[in-house]
Protein backbone atom coordinates (compact mmCIF):
# COMPACT_ATOMS: atom_id res chain seq x y z
CA UNK A 1 0.00 0.00 0.00
CA UNK A 2 2.82 2.37 0.90
CA UNK A 3 4.53 1.77 -2.48
CA UNK A 4 1.30 2.51 -4.33
CA UNK A 5 0.90 5.77 -2.40
CA UNK A 6 4.54 6.68 -3.13
CA UNK A 7 4.10 5.98 -6.84
CA UNK A 8 0.91 8.06 -6.89
CA UNK A 9 2.66 10.94 -5.11
CA UNK A 10 5.51 10.87 -7.61
CA UNK A 11 3.08 10.73 -10.55
CA UNK A 12 1.08 13.64 -9.12
CA UNK A 13 4.26 15.62 -8.48
CA UNK A 14 5.46 15.01 -12.03
CA UNK A 15 2.13 16.14 -13.44
CA UNK A 16 2.05 19.24 -11.21
CA UNK A 17 5.55 20.13 -12.39
CA UNK A 18 4.60 19.87 -16.05
CA UNK A 19 5.85 16.31 -16.56
CA UNK A 20 3.88 13.53 -18.17
CA UNK A 21 1.25 11.80 -16.06
CA UNK A 22 1.57 8.13 -15.20
CA UNK A 23 1.18 6.13 -18.41
CA UNK A 24 1.86 9.11 -20.68
CA UNK A 25 5.02 10.00 -22.52
CA UNK A 26 6.41 13.40 -23.33
CA UNK A 27 6.28 14.49 -26.94
CA UNK A 28 9.71 14.29 -28.56
CA UNK A 29 11.41 17.65 -28.21
CA UNK A 30 8.53 19.03 -26.14
CA UNK A 31 9.07 21.20 -23.10
CA UNK A 32 8.01 19.52 -19.89
CA UNK A 33 7.04 22.62 -17.98
CA UNK A 34 6.28 26.23 -18.68
CA UNK A 35 8.99 27.34 -16.28
CA UNK A 36 11.71 25.36 -18.10
CA UNK A 37 13.65 27.60 -20.42
CA UNK A 38 15.03 25.42 -23.24
CA UNK A 39 17.54 28.13 -24.16
CA UNK A 40 19.22 27.67 -20.74
CA UNK A 41 19.08 23.88 -20.64
CA UNK A 42 21.28 21.57 -22.65
CA UNK A 43 19.67 18.91 -24.82
CA UNK A 44 16.15 17.74 -25.39
CA UNK A 45 14.25 17.97 -22.09
CA UNK A 46 11.54 15.58 -23.30
CA UNK A 47 14.07 12.88 -24.14
CA UNK A 48 13.94 9.71 -22.08
CA UNK A 49 17.22 9.00 -20.29
CA UNK A 50 18.23 5.58 -19.02
CA UNK A 51 21.71 6.73 -17.95
CA UNK A 52 23.30 10.01 -16.86
CA UNK A 53 26.76 10.92 -18.11
CA UNK A 54 29.51 11.07 -15.45
CA UNK A 55 29.74 14.88 -15.87
CA UNK A 56 25.99 15.02 -15.03
CA UNK A 57 25.31 17.64 -17.73
CA UNK A 58 21.76 16.29 -18.22
CA UNK A 59 21.04 16.78 -14.52
CA UNK A 60 22.63 20.24 -14.59
CA UNK A 61 20.11 21.19 -17.28
CA UNK A 62 17.24 20.02 -15.05
CA UNK A 63 18.58 22.04 -12.09
CA UNK A 64 18.97 25.10 -14.35
CA UNK A 65 15.31 24.73 -15.31
CA UNK A 66 14.38 24.60 -11.61
CA UNK A 67 16.40 27.79 -10.96
CA UNK A 68 18.61 25.88 -8.51
CA UNK A 69 22.19 27.12 -8.28
CA UNK A 70 24.60 24.21 -8.57
CA UNK A 71 28.20 23.28 -9.14
CA UNK A 72 30.17 20.11 -9.80
CA UNK A 73 32.39 19.30 -6.80
CA UNK A 74 34.45 16.52 -5.34
CA UNK A 75 32.54 15.06 -2.38
CA UNK A 76 34.29 12.28 -0.49
CA UNK A 77 36.46 11.46 -3.50
CA UNK A 78 33.56 11.30 -5.98
CA UNK A 79 32.08 13.84 -8.38
CA UNK A 80 28.81 15.31 -7.20
CA UNK A 81 26.48 18.11 -8.17
CA UNK A 82 25.87 20.29 -5.14
CA UNK A 83 22.66 22.27 -5.52
CA UNK A 84 21.16 24.93 -3.26
CA UNK A 85 17.54 24.22 -2.36
CA UNK A 86 15.40 27.20 -1.36
CA UNK A 87 12.97 25.69 1.12
CA UNK A 88 9.75 27.11 2.51
CA UNK A 89 10.72 29.72 5.09
CA UNK A 90 14.14 28.18 5.74
CA UNK A 91 17.69 29.08 4.83
CA UNK A 92 19.01 27.38 1.67
CA UNK A 93 20.23 23.84 2.19
CA UNK A 94 22.63 21.88 0.03
CA UNK A 95 21.40 18.84 -1.85
CA UNK A 96 24.23 16.56 -2.94
CA UNK A 97 23.53 14.50 -6.05
CA UNK A 98 25.95 11.68 -6.83
CA UNK A 99 25.94 9.06 -9.57
CA UNK A 100 26.08 5.35 -8.81
CA UNK A 101 26.33 2.25 -10.97
CA UNK A 102 28.55 3.90 -13.59
CA UNK A 103 30.23 2.20 -16.53
CA UNK A 104 31.56 3.33 -19.91
CA UNK A 105 27.99 4.05 -21.12
CA UNK A 106 27.01 6.25 -18.18
CA UNK A 107 25.49 5.99 -14.72
CA UNK A 108 22.30 4.05 -14.00
CA UNK A 109 21.43 5.50 -10.60
CA UNK A 110 21.51 8.76 -8.70
CA UNK A 111 21.55 9.34 -4.98
CA UNK A 112 20.08 12.53 -3.54
CA UNK A 113 21.41 13.31 -0.09
CA UNK A 114 21.61 16.10 2.45
CA UNK A 115 23.41 16.37 5.78
CA UNK A 116 20.86 17.77 8.19
CA UNK A 117 23.31 18.51 11.00
CA UNK A 118 23.09 17.58 14.66
CA UNK A 119 19.39 16.96 15.12
CA UNK A 120 19.36 15.77 18.73
CA UNK A 121 17.48 12.66 17.59
CA UNK A 122 18.40 9.26 18.96
CA UNK A 123 18.84 6.25 16.68
CA UNK A 124 15.42 5.05 17.88
CA UNK A 125 13.80 8.36 16.90
CA UNK A 126 15.49 8.29 13.48
CA UNK A 127 14.21 4.73 13.04
CA UNK A 128 10.70 5.85 13.99
CA UNK A 129 10.88 8.66 11.40
CA UNK A 130 12.01 6.13 8.77
CA UNK A 131 9.07 3.88 9.66
CA UNK A 132 6.67 6.73 8.81
CA UNK A 133 8.02 7.35 5.31
CA UNK A 134 9.22 5.24 2.42
CA UNK A 135 10.17 8.23 0.26
CA UNK A 136 13.43 9.29 1.96
CA UNK A 137 15.45 7.52 4.60
CA UNK A 138 17.44 9.07 7.40
CA UNK A 139 20.78 7.80 8.68
CA UNK A 140 22.23 8.90 12.01
CA UNK A 141 26.01 8.92 12.23
CA UNK A 142 26.71 7.76 15.80
CA UNK A 143 30.07 9.54 16.27
CA UNK A 144 28.73 13.00 15.47
CA UNK A 145 24.96 12.73 15.86
CA UNK A 146 24.58 14.22 12.37
CA UNK A 147 21.59 12.93 10.41
CA UNK A 148 21.77 12.55 6.64
CA UNK A 149 18.72 12.14 4.43
CA UNK A 150 19.03 9.99 1.31
CA UNK A 151 16.92 9.01 -1.68
CA UNK A 152 18.10 6.68 -4.43
CA UNK A 153 16.80 7.36 -7.95
CA UNK A 154 16.89 4.46 -10.39
CA UNK A 155 17.36 5.54 -14.02
CA UNK A 156 17.06 2.08 -15.63
CA UNK A 157 14.00 1.95 -17.82
CA UNK A 158 14.22 5.67 -18.51
CA UNK A 159 13.35 8.97 -16.88
CA UNK A 160 12.58 12.39 -18.31
CA UNK A 161 13.57 15.80 -17.03
CA UNK A 162 10.08 16.00 -15.50
CA UNK A 163 10.70 12.76 -13.59
CA UNK A 164 14.01 14.10 -12.25
CA UNK A 165 12.35 17.39 -11.28
CA UNK A 166 9.68 15.46 -9.37
CA UNK A 167 12.32 13.39 -7.55
CA UNK A 168 14.29 16.48 -6.51
CA UNK A 169 11.12 18.32 -5.46
CA UNK A 170 9.94 15.32 -3.44
CA UNK A 171 13.33 15.09 -1.72
CA UNK A 172 13.32 18.78 -0.76
CA UNK A 173 9.74 18.48 0.54
CA UNK A 174 10.86 15.60 2.74
CA UNK A 175 13.79 17.73 3.95
CA UNK A 176 11.28 20.36 5.10
CA UNK A 177 9.15 17.70 6.79
CA UNK A 178 12.22 16.33 8.62
CA UNK A 179 13.35 19.80 9.76
CA UNK A 180 9.86 20.57 11.07
CA UNK A 181 9.75 17.25 12.96
CA UNK A 182 13.07 18.10 14.64
CA UNK A 183 11.85 21.63 15.46
CA UNK A 184 8.62 20.22 16.93
CA UNK A 185 10.61 17.74 19.08
CA UNK A 186 12.82 20.54 20.40
CA UNK A 187 9.78 22.72 21.22
CA UNK A 188 8.06 19.90 23.09
CA UNK A 189 11.26 19.22 25.09
CA UNK A 190 11.32 22.80 26.43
Amino acid sequence: MRRIAAAAAIALSATALGGPALGQTAAPGGALGADLDPTRAAGDLGRVLSVISPDMSELGAVLDGMNMKHELRDVNGRKALVAQAALQGMPPLSVIIQTLGCNDKGCGMLQLQAAMGESGLSETEVGAWNAKTSLVFAVRIPQSGVVALRRPVLLAGGVTAGNLRAEITLFTQEMVRFIRAVQDKKKSAQ
